[in-house]
C-alpha cells in the first residue's frame, strides 16, 4: 500500500491548482449575494472540472514515467479523481458556510468519512485488491457529490440543466405576477426589482431571473 500513499500525495499536490481558492471566494461572495448561487455553482463547477481534466496529464505522466507495476497507472489515475471529487465536495460545502448552515456541512463530511471507512473495511475483509479499493472510494465520493448537489438544488433552486425556455411562465406564475403588479400599483407606476425580489424570493430563488426577465420585456420593471 505504499502505492496508495504515493497516489494520495501526488493527488493532493496536483489538485491544488483546480481548487484555486474557489471555496473562500464562494463563501465571501455568496454571503453578500445569495441570489447568485446558481451562477456561482455553474461557472465555478465548470472551471474546477476543466482545470481538473487539464491537470490530469500530470499524474498520468508521472505514472507512465515511474517504475512499472500491476495496476500502478490505474490506481494513481483513480485516486487523482477521488481527490478531485473530494475537493468538489468541499466546494459545495462552502455554500453551507456562506449561509451559516454548518450543521449540514458537518453531516455531509461525517457521511463521507463513514462511507469511506465502511466500504474500505468491507473491501479489505472481502479479500479484494487495491484496484477494487480505490474504485469503491471513487464511487462513494461521487455519491456524496450527488447528495450535496441535490440538497443545494432544493435550498438554492440550483439547476444543473434547465429544460425551460427563458421567461416562459406558467399560468400560476403569471397570476402571481399580476397580483404583485396590482398590489404595487398603489405605491408606484412601475414595479421595482426590490419589490419583485421581496415578494418572489421566498419561492424558488432560481426562478427570480425568469420573473424579472419576463417583466422587463413587458416594461413593468425599471
Amino acid at each position: 500500500y505504499g502505492l496508495l500513499s504515493f497516489a494520495y500525495s501526488l493527488g493532493v499536490l496536483c489538485i491544488m491548482i483546480p481548487s484555486f481558492g474557489f471555496q473562500r471566494f464562494t463563501v465571501h461572495e455568496l454571503a453578500r449575494s445569495p441570489e447568485q448561487a446558481n451562477s456561482f455553482f455553474t461557472h465555478i463547477s465548470l472551471l474546477m472540472w476543466a482545470f481538473t481534466l487539464l491537470i490530469a496529464v500530470v499524474p498520468f505522466g508521472v505514472a507512465l514515467l515511474g517504475p512499472s507495476g500491476e495496476g500502478r497507472l490505474f490506481v494513481i489515475f483513480i485516486i487523482y479523481f477521488v481527490m478531485a471529487a473530494l475537493e468538489y465536495v468541499l466546494f459545495l460545502c462552502s455554500f453551507y458556510r456562506a449561509s451559516q448552515r454548518i450543521g449540514k456541512e458537518s453531516m455531509l463530511r461525517m457521511l463521507l468519512a463513514l462511507m469511506w471507512c465502511a466500504t474500505g473495511l468491507a473491501v479489505l475483509f472481502a479479500g479484494y485488491g487495491l484496484t477494487t479499493f480505490v474504485v469503491w472510494r471513487l464511487v462513494v465520493t461521487l455519491l456524496c457529490v450527488a447528495a450535496a448537489v441535490l440538497v443545494l438544488r432544493s435550498e438554492y433552486g440550483i439547476r444543473i440543466v434547465s429544460f425551460r425556455r427563458k421567461y416562459e411562465l406558467t399560468i400560476n406564475e403569471i397570476i402571481f405576477l399580476n397580483g404583485i403588479y396590482l398590489y404595487c400599483k398603489h405605491v408606484s407606476t412601475c414595479i421595482s426589482q426590490d419589490a419583485c425580489l421581496k415578494f418572489i424570493s421566498y419561492y424558488n430563488l432560481g426562478k427570480v431571473k425568469y420573473y424579472l426577465g419576463s417583466l422587463q420585456k413587458k416594461g413593468m420593471v425599471q
